[in-house]
């Protein structure tokens, strides 16, 4: 789907903001950074803590690759932006439910972090349908 329509610098900076996030906790979990805590999590999980935490790393990762295709496009594929904004919400309750269901002291700045973007994702999703 294209749009004939431009997005807005504040949409921009929101849509930035959110892709650069997801890119760098992607990042990490695909290098490996954060195994430990990963392996905490399979103890509560029935999977393994290194494919939990690769298989969330792609995933951040992807989402960042559709919110920047989307980004790069300035609006003309809405379906970039539409696919990266639902993932990130799919990611986002994701990690709050590790948060507060897995993890024995939720992270508080990262559920304020995940709250934040679901709040972008929110937002953008309502105002993809000017776009087209």
């Amino acid at each position: 789907m294209t749009s004939t329509k431009k997005i807005s610098t504040p949409d921009k900076i929101q849509i930035g903001i959110a892709a650069v996030t997801m890119a760098y906790f992607g990042i990490t979990k695909l290098t490996g950074q954060f195994i430990e805590i990963y392996e905490q999590f399979a103890e509560a999980l029935p999977i393994d803590g290194a494919t939990l935490m690769y298989m969330g790393g792609v995933a951040e990762v992807s989402v960042a690759l559709f919110l920047l295709l989307g980004l790069l496009s300035n609006g003309k594929k809405v379906v970039f932006l539409a696919l990266g904004f639902i993932m990130l919400l799919g990611t986002m309750f994701g990690a709050l439910s590790i948060e507060f269901f897995i993890r024995s002291t939720p992270s508080w700045g990262l559920v304020s972090l995940a709250i934040l973007l679901i709040f972008i994702a929110v937002n953008q999703l309502r105002k993809l349908k000017s776009l087209k």
